[in-house]
């Protein structure tokens, strides 16, 4: 049994094009805002991409260098994930220096540049953390605001928990 499937010349509307542009991991011509370039230099440094990634990275070191090598892990995916899940899908893209474009680096090594740069500065951040923790007017605001915050649940009769 021969099966004809017939070519049909329909055109897809501009939205459709533009999104499967925002979605080829290779030969990428142009990275959009949600792309994450890998590489130095401004304007790496400055693509909006880049700039969004740090601060997620910014949020998450704390309690990156207090967690377990398994913890650690999860988090880097986490922020891959969460990259990924963008819209349009944020990608991890390098330049080819010999064509100028730009292909994704795949799963293992966006994971790898996000552990990396979770560690970035992880060393000052132990200290100021060690620090804060043997610092008596530290852990005195952290606990007298962990009592204000118990009363004033207790006062709107909710848990003290």
């Amino acid at each position: 049994v021969a099966v004809v499937v017939e070519s049909v010349n329909m055109e897809r509307p501009q939205h459709e094009l533009s999104l499967s542009e925002e979605q080829k991991m290779f030969d990428i011509k142009q990275p959009h805002h949600n792309d994450v370039l890998c590489g130095r230099g401004v304007t790496t440094n400055r693509h909006p991409g880049n700039e969004s990634f740090r601060a997620l990275v910014g949020v998450n070191k704390e309690v990156y260098v207090s967690s377990t090598k398994k913890q650690k892990m999860a988090i880097s995916r986490s922020i891959v994930e969460a990259v990924r899940s963008l819209v349009p899908p944020g990608r991890f893209l390098e330049k080819n220096p010999r064509t100028g474009l730009w292909s994704d680096i795949g799963h293992k090594k966006a994971v790898e540049k996000t552990s990396q740069a979770l560690r970035d500065g992880a060393a000052s951040l132990r200290k100021q953390l060690s620090a804060d923790l043997g610092d008596p007017d530290f852990l005195n605001a952290v606990f007298d605001m962990d009592i204000v915050e118990k009363g004033q649940n207790a006062n709107r009769g909710g848990s003290n928990e």
